[in-house]
């Protein structure tokens, strides 16, 4: 049976070294294993979470890795990021698991001669305190909220310390999983009734041809999904086309 870690660990290295779309690469993975529902959402939650927070991540790794991280085995990177992100970021996820199954992860690997390597970088960073700086530079807040350096300052450029965090604390939140109806196939309506009558959990937003959906739901094998009723698009983008008003 495949391993949630393995697969995320395996989905990162391939983005990383192929540059290769994480949507598309996870899904693919997904497709190619026998993950249970509870697993993907684990190896999906690894694969984003790194990705999201790499910045912040290799920051600490750099703290207890003397060489440059471009020189750690690639397999043996992936992992320890992940690692960092259980041990930082995931509360759920017990700090002995996050540590053994990293070390067993790269002992099982090509790169198993890391296997030690991987233990000892963990546990100091398991040990540490005061791992991130607490300060309101721009670096400071680069690294804090894994946000570009350039992006970071044309925030505090353009709306100042206090809003420039609130951005930033804003865009480390999860976005809601948003539909849009495909009203070239049925009405709103339809695709609430059938939702409802499959237990599918959803909200309503008034106004809009769109529907948010619990993150835990499978998309692809949703029969709605399947017939075109609905596709996966963030609000936001809904309404720019909404704004733009394209004729036919």
């Amino acid at each position: 049976m495949a391993n949630a870690r393995y697969i995320a660990a395996t989905a990162l290295l391939k983005i990383e070294k192929d540059k290769a779309y994480s949507n598309i690469t996870v899904s693919t993975l997904f497709e190619n294993s026998d993950l249970t529902p509870q697993d993907k959402a684990l190896a999906s939650n690894l694969v984003y979470g790194v990705l999201d927070r790499k910045i912040t991540i290799d920051y600490i790794l750099k703290k207890f890795i003397k060489m440059p991280l471009k020189k750690v085995a690639p397999f043996t990177l992936c992992v320890l990021r992940m690692g960092v992100h259980q041990l930082i970021f995931m509360d759920k996820i017990p700090e002995s698991a996050a540590v053994n199954e990293s070390v067993k992860l790269v002992k099982n690997s090509k790169e198993n001669r890391n296997a030690g390597f991987v233990n000892a970088v963990l546990r100091n960073v398991l040990r540490s305190e005061n791992l991130l700086p607490e300060g309101n530079t721009a670096e400071d807040l680069s690294i804090r909220f894994s946000c570009p350096l350039w992006i970071v300052k044309e925030f505090l450029s353009e709306y100042g310390t206090n809003d420039a965090i609130k951005l930033l604390e804003e865009s480390l939140k999860a976005p809601p999983l948003t539909v849009r109806v495909n009203t070239a196939k049925c009405e709103k309506a339809d695709l609430i009734k059938a939702f409802t009558s499959e237990g599918v959990s959803f909200t309503d937003i008034e106004k809009e041809d769109a529907l948010i959906l619990n993150r835990g739901m499978d998309i692809k094998s949703n029969p709605q999904f399947k017939e075109g009723m609905f596709y996966v698009q963030d609000l936001a983008s809904q309404r720019a086309v909404s704004h733009l008003a394209p004729k036919s």
